[in-house]
């Protein structure tokens, strides 16, 4: 419970108020132009769907957690020789003196950065931000957990990020002010047709709709298309070689933060 309540205290909960009052934004059709801070805090928000969700946070908190334990094996293997002077006598002392949560804490603050990663942010932040009413449409745009509709990474020209707002409204950055015009000219339930086929193949365990009548459409599509890398597997492997203290190096978890769909 720590972990989460580090998360929820120090990070999730400042970041849900400031994108409830961008979301309304965006749902209230809002055209005034987007204040620093509230493009930041829509920013942050669509990052943290990267990585919100059950599947994710595990994977994260399973890999601090090796981290810590390889880190503390290769302490006790001399803590004799690398003790400093106020620290106690003997590696059991030192290991009474630690939080017992240091490890789920770690990896908790470890997914805040991932979240808050200012060079993907900055990337998000300048995209051409467009808001698309849909409500001609025969269907309605359905979300799930894993909502972001993004089959290019961040760095490719033609990158774009598609999120279903509402079941009538989806929110478009992208590079290029041209693709926005482009969905623009598309019919609307064919458009609703492929933004819902995308959200339910990445889905895992949830989506969400207004009713039932695409139950059957979602029972054969849910979870056909395998889910983003959030740690590789090399990004792993090095810093757990880092944490025995075999090599020093500089780890960049964020670097393939937001991986391109397959």
């Amino acid at each position: 419970m720590h972990d989460e309540q580090h998360v929820e205290k120090n990070f999730m909960s400042p970041l849900d108020n400031d994108a409830a009052r961008a979301l309304q934004k965006i749902l209230s059709g809002d055209g005034t132009e987007w204040s620093g801070a509230e493009r930041t805090a829509w920013t942050t928000f669509i990052l943290s769907l990267f990585f919100r969700n059950p599947e994710n946070v595990t994977i994260i908190k399973d890999h601090i957690r090796q981290v810590w334990e390889q880190a503390m094996s290769a302490l006790e293997a001399d803590y004799a020789a690398r003790r400093l002077p106020i620290a106690p006598e003997t590696f059991d002392g030192y290991e009474a003196l630690i939080n017992p949560a240091a490890a789920e804490i770690g990896a908790s603050d470890f997914l805040m950065k991932t979240i808050a990663n200012e060079r993907v942010g900055r990337t998000i932040f300048d995209m051409h931000w467009t808001r698309h009413p849909l409500e001609h449409s025969k269907f309605p745009l359905l979300t799930s957990d894993r909502p972001i509709i993004m089959p290019w990474g961040l760095g490719d020209t033609r990158a774009y990020i598609a999120l279903p707002v509402s079941p009538t409204v989806l929110f478009v950055a992208a590079h290029d002010p041209a693709f926005a015009r482009s969905l623009a000219g598309l019919k609307q339930t064919e458009l609703v047709e492929v933004l819902n086929m995308a959200v339910v193949c990445q889905a895992r365990k949830f989506v969400w709709a207004t009713d039932d009548s695409r139950l059957e459409f979602v029972r054969r599509h849910i979870g056909t298309v395998p889910d983003r890398t959030i740690i590789t597997e090399a990004q792993k492997q090095e810093s757990l070689a880092a944490a025995r203290g075999e090599h020093a190096v500089e780890l960049d978890h964020n670097r393939d933060a937001t991986p391109p769909a397959p």
